[in-house]
């Protein structure tokens, strides 16, 4: 596995499959497979950063193998991992939750952030860049709702929407 991705799990529908911790490798052996025959592997990891990994897989058999030439692939995925807890602000100067911060959004510049009040009405906006500076400023304790957009590096738009609880200390 590459840096940035922690192992979780296997299932495996053939053979045996073990995880080795110090080399962060996968070992799957099948002791035979028929021809035509199919095998499945599924590895389930936990994203630890968010940006680009990418993972190779590579086969190989005690057999001869007439194309070697596809038995190495690699996948590469964007990882979307914002995190937008606690969602509890407690803007007190104590510069501990003074402000609405969701970690990671430094990899998404291009982003866009609406917060609402509990009747739908919008009472902040941020286009172009939130910069983790909202507040509450003027605002009543209470829960208030976000929605995130933000852009990905293929140019794709993804959404995500929550919960923020305001509490003041009077």
């Amino acid at each position: 596995l590459p840096a940035g991705l922690s192992y979780v799990d296997n299932q495996t529908t053939a053979g045996s499959a073990s995880f080795s911790v110090g080399t962060a490798t996968l070992s799957w052996n099948i002791s035979t497979l028929a021809a035509g025959a199919t095998a499945t592997l599924t590895l389930k990891v936990k994203a630890n950063i968010a940006g680009t990994i990418g993972n190779t897989a590579s086969v190989k058999a005690t057999e001869g193998d007439p194309n070697t030439a596809n038995n190495t692939a690699t996948d590469i995925r964007e990882i979307f991992a914002l995190n937008t807890k606690p969602n509890v602000i407690t803007p007190n100067g104590d510069g501990k939750n003074d402000t609405f911060v969701i970690d990671g959004l430094e990899l998404y510049p291009e982003n866009s952030l609406s917060i609402f009040n509990r009747w739908g009405n919008e009472v902040f906006h941020s286009n172009g860049g939130y910069k983790n500076d909202w507040n509450g400023n003027g605002l009543k304790e209470g829960t208030y709702y976000y929605l995130l957009k933000v852009k990905d590096a293929k140019g794709n738009w993804s959404v995500s929407k929550g919960y923020i609880t305001l509490l003041r200390n009077n």
